[in-house]
């Protein structure tokens, strides 16, 4: 994900994009990622464009298995097309916008999402993958 990210904040009386998350149920905005192994980054900051690495989708609600731990399915092959793989982009999304929140403070500080880059884990003969990347 690249940002593109601005000095002004919200007007008064608006939400913020937290709390617009916070109202659709992730509360987790506010928790620190996974701390960190070795020389990998979470998010890179040149001026005032933000890289924010991909990630992986983590079950923070418990809808997949256990809370807190990555979802590990393969589209094809532990699902097939349906809300779920939307559900995984959403989620995905989410654990980028942690980065992204820990980098830069507030996410009203963002002015434009530049680019959004998405790898999926399927089976050879799965083909709707638009699903879990419209779904981020």
């Amino acid at each position: 994900m690249l940002v593109w990210v601005r000095s002004a904040a919200i007007a008064a009386g608006e939400k913020t994009p937290e709390q617009i998350l916070e109202d659709i149920g992730y509360e987790e905005i506010h928790q620190l990622p996974s701390p960190l192994h070795g020389s990998y980054l979470y998010t890179s900051k040149v001026g005032k464009i933000v890289y924010v690495t991909s990630a992986g989708p983590e079950d923070v609600n418990g809808l997949f298995g256990e809370a807190g731990k990555f979802i590990q399915w393969r589209f094809g092959k532990n699902f097939i097309g349906d809300a779920r793989g939307a559900l995984i982009g959403e989620l995905s999304c989410l654990r980028m916008l942690r980065f992204l929140e820990t980098e830069i403070g507030e996410l009203n500080q963002v002015k434009r999402i530049v680019r959004i880059n998405t790898n999926l884990l399927v089976t050879s003969d799965y083909t709707d993958i638009s699903l879990a990347v419209n779904g981020c």
